[in-house]
């Protein structure tokens, strides 16, 4: 301990750890593969057990209306979905959700995480001497070697701090989402739910609005970039939405299964 903390005196520096932070915010999909089950390991541990049924009666019961969902059970009125009996989420010190709870879905916080544990631990100027492939090389068999959570307890690293970048990811996704439900809901749509950051529904369900029109209801799901609104008619995970929307510069653009090249509303 004494020798590292020493390591940590002589390299530890700003300039190093940006370097670094550079050099592995760039891997991307690696964290996923490498490190994603210690974070949720870190995560979990963390976490409180929470039953969110009540909390969300509204969503539930439109998305049970809609047939798609035989997870979603109507108990006596009361729409049951299991999965909702003991939700695990990190809060923080008012109770409420924490943002630290999408640390694994956003690699710049990940990258911005390690680079700290390892410039505080006095391997930064080592690190940065090796390419890339070297680089992901020395990642995995630190991971092997140590245990995260008792590596950032002794340098004093709260992981809940690494938050910055899906809080700016955050802030631009809400406001293309408010864009997209403003405009809907100019053009014929009544938007019946809008979940918002955090938001259980979306995190299971991955939806972002439940709207109607013509007496039938739509699952949403919002896109920052018009791209990634197109992919997302091919993720699995997506396979009950109707309709993929992105904001355009005049407007909004719809993807669905039966216009996959998209449908332009200005």
């Amino acid at each position: 301990m004494i020798k590292r903390y020493n390591e940590f005196l002589k390299e530890s520096n700003s300039d190093g750890k940006s370097l670094l932070f550079d050099r592995i915010s760039k891997f991307g999909y690696f964290f996923v593969d490498n490190f994603r089950k210690p974070i949720d390991d870190i995560l979990r541990s963390m976490a409180i057990s929470k039953d969110c049924n009540d909390e969300y009666q509204v969503p539930l019961e439109l998305l049970f209306k809609t047939g798609k969902y035989p997870m979603i059970k109507n108990i006596n009125g009361k729409f049951i979905d299991d999965r909702f009996n003991s939700i695990s989420l990190v809060v923080g010190e008012d109770g409420k959700w924490h943002p630290v709870n999408k640390l694994n879905t956003n690699y710049s916080d990940i990258a911005d995480l390690l680079s700290d544990i390892l410039d505080k631990s006095g391997f930064t100027n080592s690190l940065l001497k090796l390419n890339d492939t070297e680089l992901k090389d020395a990642l995995i068999r630190y991971r092997n070697k140590y245990n995260l959570k008792e590596e950032m307890d002794k340098l004093c690293i709260d992981i809940k701090s690494y938050i910055q970048y899906n809080r700016r990811f955050s802030a631009i996704g809400e406001i293309n989402e408010n864009k997209v439900s403003d405009f809907l809901s100019k053009n014929g749509c009544e938007i019946l739910y809008q979940g918002g950051d955090g938001d259980v529904v979306d995190m299971l369900y991955g939806c972002d609005l439940i709207v109607s029109k013509n007496d039938k209801i739509y699952i949403v799901q919002v896109k920052s970039k018009i791209s990634t609104a197109k992919e997302s008619i091919d993720n699995y995970k997506y396979s009950n939405i109707d309709w993929f929307c992105a904001p355009t510069y005049n407007g909004i653009i719809i993807f669905t299964r039966k216009s996959p090249e998209g449908k332009i509303l200005n």
